[in-house]
């Protein structure tokens, strides 16, 4: 029975690191891109106090889940990744150039996906923000 809870905790282990990760098996656990997805920021206004003039602040949008796809510096897609509830993701990738692409949101047309450089170095997570912008139109 002790085997088997070992070989359960194992099974667990190894799929809970590899769910979000469809290129997990390819074995770049040294380097690649950690991040979050968010929609967009938005300016607040804070009225003035004492006669003060107000002020201005920029709020980040707020984090979304949502699939996005990783284009070699080539424009070859080379893997995709799901975000979770709180819009983080974590994908191991080889040193290179690297796109970053979220999914277009069928429930909010007027949000674009923004394309996101990342260049990733040996050894080294690099963090990344993926966002939507609001259409010109």
């Amino acid at each position: 029975m002790r085997r088997f809870a070992s070989i359960v905790s194992v099974w667990l282990g190894v799929t809970l690191f590899c769910a979000p990760l469809p290129i997990c098996a390819e074995g770049h656990h040294q380097s690649g891109i950690v991040g979050q997805a968010r929609l967009p920021a938005h300016i607040v206004e804070l009225p003035g106090v004492g006669g003060n003039p107000p002020t201005f602040v920029v709020v980040l949008g707020d984090p979304i889940q949502t699939q996005i796809e990783i284009f070699s510096e080539k424009g070859v897609l080379v893997g995709e990744t799901m975000t979770d509830a709180e819009g983080q993701f974590a994908v191991p990738l080889k040193p290179g150039t690297y796109t970053l692409l979220p999914s277009p949101l069928s429930s909010s047309p007027e949000l674009l996906p923004v394309p996101t450089a990342v260049a990733v170095t040996k050894k080294e997570w690099i963090t990344s923000l993926v966002a939507y912008a609001y259409s010109p139109m």
